[in-house]
C-alpha cells in the first residue's frame, strides 16, 4: 500500500498503536489460505506479539470464524470463564 491509498493514514496509525496490545492476553487464529494476509504477515504478528497463543488453519482464508474448518473440534473462541480477565 502506498501513501496515496485512502486507508493509508488510518492503517499507519493503527500499526503505530499496536504496541499497546502487547501486554494483553491474545489468541490469534490465522487462515493460511488468505490471499492478502498470508504467512509473511503472520510472521510479523509472531514478532509483534511473542506471548500470543497462535493457531494456524491451513484450509481457512480471511473469514476464519465464519468458515467450516475440517478437523477442528474445539471452538476457536473459548468461553468467557477461560479468559484471565474474567
Amino acid at each position: 500500500m502506498n501513501p496515496s491509498h485512502p486507508s493509508y493514514d488510518c492503517l499507519k496509525e493503527t500499526e503505530r498503536l499496536l504496541y499497546r496490545l502487547r501486554s494483553k492476553p491474545m489468541k490469534i487464529c490465522w487462515g493460511m489460505k488468505d490471499w492478502c494476509f498470508d504467512g509473511v504477515f503472520l510472521q510479523h504478528w509472531r514478532k509483534r506479539f511473542p506471548e500470543a497463543s497462535i493457531s494456524e488453519f491451513p484450509n481457512a482464508g480471511l473469514y476464519i470464524l465464519e468458515e467450516r474448518i475440517p478437523n477442528v473440534d474445539a471452538p476457536l473462541i473459548p468461553p468467557n470463564d477461560q479468559f484471565p480477565w474474567c
